[in-house]
């Protein structure tokens, strides 16, 4: 597998960094983070940020970037950040008033926390332009979705980082809201979706992916879909399925998306099942990972008074803006890491 690999970190301070940013951002109330309890894992791998609770991180740009190591980054995400209540004519977004950090989890359970890198159009055109030459004459990929995405890891690759390990597990938590606010949701580190289930593209892949069968069913039917699941698991162990008229039907269904000419049953054999089941399914997962968005729901706290007289009782219910912000989540225990990466590979 390729791995995203960094050069081992030197321990730099980054208290200069985090100062200019901090005085730099304000209208936003950073979310308290405890010490990590007793007993936690101690990998001597340290925080990027000098003060965690300024609500600032190292990028995770210095660990990975879109598309670098042979794709080994290609998910993406938005945030979409909403008051549920408040409706105060400020249209709240990340990282303007609201901050989010990734948490990658390796294999032993330790966690680095970075700010989640934007992806910018000349990365996006850079990784899709290397895969450009796989395309069938008239096909293009996804283009740029725009300011506001980020990039994650993409787990079925193996990402891998010098001095942590390999990334296993990759969430995301809210650390800062807009002054006056509090945090609705999500109030705990949330997982992000992982769109691409199987190998790179143009690799051969027999693991099943829902999408790819969503494409078999829209061009060939049920029979056909039925027939392309059980010819994954036969080629999966090693033997050939019979290349009926529901399996030539799936095959071709698929041969159609992506714009090449249909083959006779007598030519097809397992490569054509993986390869195609390969190719589908990163396409599919390109396109899903372009519209996908985590919301973030935030509230301005409400305030009931109530008035008097001899006659009736009025009550009404006013938002109102507190001086502080209440916002408070449990630290995990995390040991993120800090310095300067040279990227190899």
């Amino acid at each position: 597998m390729t791995s995203v690999r960094v050069k081992n970190r030197a321990l730099l301070p980054a208290a200069g960094v985090v100062a200019a940013v901090a005085t730099a951002v304000s209208g936003w109330a950073p979310v308290a983070q405890s010490s990590p309890a007793a007993g936690t894992r101690d990998t001597g791998v340290r925080a990027p940020a000098a003060d965690p609770a300024d609500g600032t991180y190292e990028s995770c740009g210095a660990y990975f970037g879109f598309g670098k190591q042979d794709f080994g980054v290609l998910d993406v995400v938005s945030f979409d950040v909403a008051d549920q209540n408040g409706a105060d004519g400020v249209t709240h977004a990340v990282p303007a008033d609201t901050q989010v950090v990734y948490e990658l989890t390796n294999d032993d359970g330790d966690v680095l926390e970075c700010a989640p890198p934007e992806v910018t159009q000349a990365e996006w055109d850079e990784a899709m332009g290397k895969l450009e030459i796989y395309l069938p004459d008239g096909q293009s990929f996804p283009a740029w979705p725009g300011p506001g995405h980020y990039a994650y890891p993409t787990l079925a690759y193996g990402p891998s980082i010098d001095g942590f390990g390999e990334v296993v597990d990759v969430g995301f938590k809210v650390t800062s809201v807009p002054d006056g606010h509090t945090l609705v949701s999500p109030t705990d580190v949330k997982a992000l979706v992982q769109h691409f289930l199987n190998g790179r593209y143009t690799d051969l892949s027999y693991r099943s992916d829902p999408q790819v069968l969503a494409v078999v069913t829209a061009g060939a039917g049920a029979d056909a879909r039925a027939a392309f699941e059980a010819a994954l698991t036969s080629c999966d162990d090693g033997e050939a399925p019979d290349f009926d008229t529901a399996l030539a039907a799936a095959i071709n269904a698929l041969n159609a998306y992506r714009g090449f000419d249909a083959e006779d049953p007598a030519d097809m054999g397992c490569f054509d099942v993986g390869r195609l089941n390969a190719d589908v399914s990163f396409l599919e997962s390109l396109v899903a990972t372009t519209t996908y968005a985590e919301p973030i729901v935030l509230s301005l706290p409400e305030t009931t008074t109530t008035t008097s007289t001899t006659t009736s009782t009025t009550t009404s219910t006013t938002t109102v803006v507190p001086t502080t912000t209440p916002v408070v989540t449990e630290s995990t225990g995390a040991t993120p890491v800090a310095g300067s990466p040279t990227y190899t590979g």
